[in-house]
């Protein structure tokens, strides 16, 4: 997610399908950082994120990973492969974010270099963190965040202000993206089996879906609705 109107203020073009590099993404991020706090928004910052110790933080980092050209983490015959540059120059990126790139090779480098674009306090963020700064607030240039934030920022004063666009990578169009998942089960026990698998049916059937994703800008679970050419028209088409 980024912020139209501060593209426009700077006059930094916006960006196109495939997205910014991480270099370009760090540069902007840096240069409106500057920009602002100049202004009179001392705690305006360049990127907020899902950093606490939880599926948001390992999503965001595999898909540092994966626009690094890290991936497979686990090879086809079971081996884990963590020891390779790409791996650790994205983890390495991830660090710079909040220590600077000064940070890399040099574990007593402090807080708060000028080259920083998120607050250490992003450690501790969760969903609801990342939108009261970048949508509440609105003192941060970038989030990553799920795509329900969408319907967050368009009633919590940021509509018309923000963008959407795929994740960074290492080489434009290389970035990538990762839903955190949630499954629906029965019970073997429950006396309502059947009442249960016919709301299961309901909820994952494509008009329930369909509507999920007009409301609250959910991705749809069903294959046939992944972001089809219905679901990307109209209003909906600048989210796709």
């Amino acid at each position: 997610f980024y912020r139209v109107d501060l593209l426009e203020k700077y006059g930094i073009p916006p960006p196109g399908p495939e997205g910014w590099t991480y270099d370009e993404f760090e540069d902007i991020a840096r240069r409106v950082q500057a920009g602002e706090r100049a202004d009179g928004v001392p705690e305006f910052t360049g990127f907020v994120w899902t950093g606490q110790d939880y599926e948001g933080l390992t999503c965001l980092a595999m898909e540092v990973m994966e626009g690094h050209g890290a991936y497979p983490l686990v090879d086809r015959r079971g081996g884990v492969a963590v020891d390779n540059p790409s791996l650790i120059g994205a983890l390495e990126r991830m660090a710079s974010w909040i220590w600077g790139p000064a940070v890399i090779g040099n574990a007593s480098v402090a807080d708060g270099t000028e080259d920083a674009i998120s607050p250490s306090e992003v450690l501790s963020f969760r969903e609801a963190d990342v939108r009261r700064r970048f949508c509440e607030r609105g003192d941060a240039m970038f989030a990553r965040h799920w795509p329900s934030f969408i319907a967050d920022c368009e009633t919590e004063g940021m509509a018309g202000k923000f963008g959407v666009v795929r994740n960074p990578g290492r080489i434009r169009g290389e970035g990538h993206g990762i839903l955190g998942g949630q499954a629906m089960v029965v019970s073997k026990d429950t006396p309502y089996y059947e009442q249960a698998l016919t709301f299961i049916d309901l909820i994952t059937s494509r008009e329930w879906q369909e509507e999920h994703w007009e409301v609250s800008h959910r991705i749809p679970v069903r294959v046939d609705l992944d972001l089809n050419a219905s679901l990307c028209s109209g209003a909906h088409a600048k989210w796709c």
